[in-house]
């Protein structure tokens, strides 16, 4: 189906739906109130309409493909279309290996060699960096923090369903745990961050194999003395208060099995990880947290969090950067049980950010989506791009067109647990509130269960 009008088109790929899609939707809200067309769908879908499409802007991730050199940044470039890279993982590492998990995730080495139109950053820090590393790329630096963070502000409460609502009102009141252990319960196997890290493939090439072990091990090592610290406290805070359910909520890619088999004795754990985090975040009582950026997003949204960092070896070098600062902080279990008890009594009610966790993310400060929004425009100008032309493939050649660009099943748990069919009538919904907050405009043109086309 052919999409050819006086009309821009953006393109919004998105990996994990339960935390991508409202901010890429608002996004493309935004921007439809300013003319464009926007499509948000997974990142095959987009892929394969991005190889066949001319003078559209990419604005994501997912240009470089690790397996091949079939890159779609370079079909895209070669199409007359624009690129605006802007990383959902833009500022949240290790304090010790942060300039180099910055290089590697902005996969710098790459976007050096290429035309790009805008590289978006979080901060002012990574920018510095990225400057300092790749001059060639100072010109198309833009700090414009993560559209993400925006929703976690009140004036994106209404972003919840009301079915959802009355699901979280239900489980009152509750405590929230989110994690973040990736590296040490992946859901395929505790070796899968070994074998996907230790490869030179990503990392600048300046880094040698030592280097490259050296950040991947002291992750590792962090991670698990964390998990296990926190999977303990969640089981004391259960049996502490029985009255309050505890919703464990585990990264997208850890191993949901893990915990609800640990848990499965626990009247009140609820372990899950469907839909917003941000519809379980507005009403608990308590987040809590060890290094994860949830614990942000929680403080941003005026919530009660507990940040539990154990005592250890090298623990300021080894914590997350911004994510080490978000809530009280605990450093044991004993500390952190005193500390959920005084919560819960009414105490801590403020929260202040260091100057230098607002270098890193701007979001502490000022929204991103309008700035997200400005860049966007700027790079339409500058890319003379006032109408795209744009194939929407139907369901059958688009299923033909995913097939190769996934790198697993869509039946592997895994993948099933970051995706689902795109929901219409929540999607239609959002849309709408964008619309009557002002927050954006446009309607919903057509959606299937990859992607949405949002027109002006």
């Amino acid at each position: 189906m052919a999409v050819t009008s006086h009309t821009p088109t953006v393109l919004f790929p998105i990996e994990i739906g339960t935390r991508e899609l409202d901010s890429k939707l608002v996004m493309a809200s935004a921007l439809a109130a300013e003319g464009c067309r926007c499509i948000v769908g997974y990142k095959e879908a987009l892929k394969a309409i991005g190889k066949l499409a001319r003078r559209v802007v990419w604005q994501g991730k997912s240009l470089f493909s690790s397996k091949t050199r079939d890159h779609i940044a370079d079909d895209l470039l070669s199409r007359d279309s624009a690129i605006m890279f802007i990383h959902d993982e833009g500022g949240i590492h290790q304090v010790s290996a942060w300039k180099q998990n910055v290089l590697k995730k902005h996969r710098v080495d790459d976007l050096r060699t290429r035309q790009i139109n805008r590289v978006c950053v979080w901060g002012e820090r990574q920018k510095e960096v990225i400057s300092e590393f790749a001059s060639e790329l100072s010109g198309v630096l833009a700090v414009t923090g993560s559209p993400r963070f925006d929703l976690c502000h009140p004036k994106y409460s209404w972003l919840i369903d009301p079915q959802d609502q009355a699901e979280v009102e239900a489980c009152a009141p509750y405590i929230l745990v989110c994690t973040r252990f990736v590296n040490a319960a992946h859901a395929e196997g505790q070796e899968v961050p070994f074998l996907r890290r230790m490869y030179s493939t990503g990392w600048p090439e300046s880094f040698d194999a030592r280097a490259i072990a050296d950040v991947v091990f002291t992750q590792w090592q962090q991670a698990v003395h964390d998990f296990a610290d926190l999977v303990v406290l969640v089981k004391e805070i259960a049996l502490a208060y029985p009255n309050y359910t505890i919703i464990l909520r585990p990264h997208p890619s850890e191993n949901l099995t893990f915990y609800r088999q640990a848990f499965s004795r626990f009247d009140n754990v609820n372990v899950r990880r469907d839909k917003s985090v941000l519809n379980w975040i507005r009403s608990a009582a308590l987040v809590i947290h060890s290094n994860c950026t949830t614990g942000i997003e929680a403080v941003l949204a005026n919530r009660q969090v507990l940040n539990l960092l154990p005592a250890s070896a090298c623990r300021d070098g080894l914590d997350l950067e911004v994510a080490r600062e978000a809530g009280v902080i605990a450093t044991s279990i004993p500390d952190a049980l005193e500390k959920v008890a005084a919560i819960l009594a009414g105490g801590f009610q403020t929260h202040a950010w260091s100057a230098h966790a607002k270098a890193i993310l701007n979001n502490l400060e000022v929204e991103a989506i309008p700035a997200m929004v400005k860049e966007t425009l700027a790079v339409l100008r500058e890319s003379g791009i006032s109408s795209s032309d744009v194939t929407l493939p139907v369901k059958r050649p688009l299923r033909a067109a995913l097939k190769g660009l996934a790198r697993r099943p869509t039946t592997n748990a895994y993948v099933a647990s970051k995706r689902g069919s795109l929901d219409a009538h929540r999607i239609e919904a959002l849309i709408a509130g964008c619309n009557n907050n002002k927050i954006g405009g446009g309607s919903v043109r057509h959606v299937c269960e990859q992607y949405v086309v949002v027109e002006p």
